[in-house]
């Protein structure tokens, strides 16, 4: 593919401008980044004179200005009217390389350039957009959403997800996001009609957009089997990488509606697999570490503070991509009143050695152990604290955010399924006095059978 120069070239030229010379890019800012353009810079440091090694050439007119910092001496290396000095002072000269060039400016400002474009492109294609096809004298309306969700599950061994797939995908959640546009989509005519002639529906198909390449091996994954069965699904898309998402919409394009029709066909069964958000383990209530009187260390101030809280990788390495809350509990002894009461929503997480996080206490500093460090993006308040009720945590536990939200007792926490929460509440209902009694006093150390 040739290139020409042009001004002011659309997103689509960008992008293919881009896949033209994207591995060009890469190399050239590779080269650049071992062999920086730089240049010599000189400074002045005052030093005593006797650790002085090479003495700057201003000395004579500096010292000129500061009689003070000379001692007379018979071997003096200053003769003034006839006396000799020694200087206690001198500026010493010393170079150092910099990267400061006017080339490295350039390539700089070329840079955030591109990145500013590519942010650009990629804000403006987190928009779902909506396909629409309509045959000629039909009233029929498809709609097809492609959303990019630029989120890939690398499918680790002895997760939960390569125990189902066995292979990379998109996310189980972003698949079910996909299940509720369409049935959003499907109340939203309902309601516009507002005849009371029964539902319509408007969207045929929905397909999340992530970050993988190896198309072949994909075709084998349930995420992408299913848009033949329901029409919701997960599709590759990276540069170079859209000949499954070509297929696609050629297909859409060129089908009729009642093939269309017959695509978004529910099979039996299909639909209890795409709606588990409600079962995903999604909020980690982790607990606090006692408080330092000698060192200080108070590690709720610390969460608070620096909106973070970290947890051996060992603890959670198999639910790491379905975290997106963080809860903080407080064992009374330490921080009263106890209970639940911060909770936040993760930013992101980086794995790092516990000695990389510098704001922990410098006891830790030897310590090389994996940690994951949970970003929040704003420490929140519940209006009503999660209280302990005489249990407690040792360590951490998992529950979904519609049971967080709802719970007012630690041991509710502990509720895994539907059928437990549902006889819970019908239980709370009939009786406020009712509690769950747990085999042991930390909540955490519960088992599934144990309850």
């Amino acid at each position: 593919m040739g290139l020409f120069e042009g001004q002011n070239p659309s997103k689509a030229e960008f992008f293919a401008i881009l896949q033209t010379i994207l591995n060009q890019l890469i190399q050239a800012v590779e080269r650049i980044e071992l062999h920086p353009h730089t240049k010599l810079e000189r400074e002045e440091m005052i030093r005593p004179a006797d650790r002085v090694r090479k003495a700057s050439l201003r000395n004579h007119r500096w010292l000129g200005r500061k009689p003070h910092l000379l001692q007379p001496h018979d071997q003096g290396i200053l003769r003034v009217y006839g006396q000799t000095y020694d200087p206690l002072w001198l500026k010493e000269e010393r170079k150092r390389p910099s990267f400061d060039t006017m080339e490295n400016r350039f390539l700089k400002w070329m840079l955030l350039q591109l990145i500013g474009q590519l942010n650009n492109f990629e804000q403006e294609y987190r928009k779902a957009f909506t396909s629409r096809e309509q045959e000629e004298g039909s009233q029929v309306t498809c709609k097809f959403v492609f959303d990019a969700k630029y989120r890939l599950n690398p499918a680790l061994p002895g997760s939960d997800y390569h125990h189902k797939y066995g292979q990379p995908g998109p996310e189980e959640d972003d698949i079910n996001t996909m299940h509720r546009y369409r049935d959003a989509i499907i109340a939203q005519d309902q309601s516009r009609e507002g005849d009371g002639a029964g539902y319509r529906r408007l969207m045929y198909g929905a397909y999340v957009l992530f970050p993988y390449r190896d198309e072949a091996c994909y075709r084998k994954h349930p995420f992408y089997r299913s848009i033949d069965t329901v029409n919701i699904g997960g599709l590759p898309f990276l540069p170079g990488t859209t000949s499954l998402v070509e297929k696609l919409l050629e297909q859409l394009i060129t089908e009729t509606a009642e093939a269309s029709f017959e695509r978004a066909t529910p099979v039996q069964g299909m639909e209890e697999f795409f709606t588990r958000k409600k079962a995903i383990l999604n909020v980690l209530v982790g607990s606090l570490r006692r408080p330092s009187a000698v060192t200080g260390y108070d590690q709720l101030s610390l969460c608070l503070r620096h909106r973070f809280y970290h947890i051996p990788l060992e603890n959670v390495k198999h639910h790491l991509s379905h975290i997106e809350y963080v809860a903080l509990y407080q064992q009374k002894r330490y921080y009263p009143p106890g209970g639940i009461i911060y909770y936040g929503k993760v930013k992101d997480f980086q794995i790092v050695r516990r000695r990389e996080m510098k704001e922990l206490p410098r006891r830790y500093q030897r310590d090389v152990r994996l940690y994951v460090r949970f970003n929040v993006e704003v420490w929140k308040k519940r209006k009503q604290p999660i209280e302990p009720r005489g249990y407690g945590g040792s360590s951490h536990l998992f529950t979904t955010w519609e049971l967080f939200k709802k719970a007012v007792e630690l041991p509710e926490l502990t509720l895994k399924n539907e059928a437990q929460y549902r006889l819970w509440r019908e239980l709370r209902r009939v009786d406020q006095n009712v509690r769950i009694n747990l085999p042991r006093q930390w909540a955490d150390q519960i088992k599934e059978h144990s309850r």
